[in-house]
């Protein structure tokens, strides 16, 4: 539902056909788990009105999962952006529907550990299993609730921390590379990075092996090409929000670079940085560059 409405965001294109699912996929996540709690409780909801989601799971392990945070992350942002849709894709009507979800949605789930610095968000409530999919990151990305500028970041770097050496994998889809970047971290984006683009070890470079899934992983290669983006450009905006286009924003000074990359708003960003400076910047269509927010290097 989010990759949907990203798309709308990104091109400009008629979000109608896909507003069905994408409103399907919220409703189910309130009438299920209405229906689950009331089935195990006699309410449908608990007793501070809040939505209880379980029994979940939180991405494909920590199984038997109480409100699970990817979960409770990926909700909060569907359901502002349709909250914040025009009249003609999300009517008066709607937009209540989708704001007494949001309000019963329960807080995402967080410990506190001096060791972290303070507080940090965990994988669920409660989970039977353990694993390294770092479900708790994901309102860092790909929901994008807090990042660079916006949202809390420093409660992701806490949590970024809190993962441990699962923060450094970068086999396969795993996507610490991609959560380096997005918290701005340049020496940890670099080597990540470097390290998730490195060949893979058959005849064809971008063959990578068999860690999780098959191979050629073709798995390995998209991760990592998302995270060589994020170092390049972020165009985090929270629900309602226009938005800004942040320019190299875990980028090192002594790399350069040419880009073109798409924004939202059916925008174009094209850039060559050079010795630590930006060489050259078009934006189109031109109007687009007030939104732009060039690099801080350090």
């Amino acid at each position: 539902s989010w990759l949907m409405l990203r798309y709308h965001q990104f091109s400009g294109a008629d979000l109608a056909p896909y507003l069905p699912f994408i409103e399907q996929s919220v409703i189910f996540y309130d009438e299920h788990f209405r229906f689950r709690c009331k089935q195990l409780t006699g309410q449908e909801l608990d007793e501070n009105g809040k939505l209880v989601i379980y029994p979940a799971n939180t991405l494909e392990a920590h199984w038997n999962a109480r409100n699970p945070t990817s979960v409770i992350a990926g909700l909060r942002r569907v359901l502002g952006e349709l909250i914040n849709l025009p009249e003609k894709y999300s009517p008066a009507e709607k937009k209540k529907r989708w704001q007494d979800i949001l309000d019963t949605l329960p807080e995402m789930p967080t410990g506190n550990s001096e060791k972290f610095g303070g507080k940090y968000l965990k994988p669920s409530e409660r989970h039977d299993h353990q694993s390294w999919h770092c479900p708790e990151m994901y309102p860092l990305f790909p929901y994008e609730l807090n990042g660079i500028g916006q949202g809390d970041l420093d409660l992701m770097k806490r949590t970024s921390l809190a993962t441990g050496s699962h923060r450094f994998r970068t086999i396969a889809w795993e996507q610490g590379n991609i959560q380096a970047a997005k918290l701005g971290d340049v020496d940890l984006a670099k080597k990540l990075n470097t390290a998730k683009m490195e060949n893979g070890p058959y005849r064809f470079p971008a063959f990578w092996p068999h860690d999780i899934d098959w191979a050629p992983d073709h798995n390995w290669g998209g991760s990592g090409m998302i995270g060589m983006q994020e170092m390049v450009m972020q165009t985090h905006s929270l629900p309602g929000e226009r938005g800004k286009i942040r320019l190299l924003p875990a980028w090192p000074k002594e790399w350069d670079v040419d880009f073109k990359l798409h924004a939202p708003h059916q925008t174009t960003v094209e850039g060559k940085f050079r010795s630590g400076k930006m060489a050259q910047l078009e934006v189109t269509p031109k109007e687009q560059l007030a939104d732009v927010i060039p690099p801080r290097l350090k």
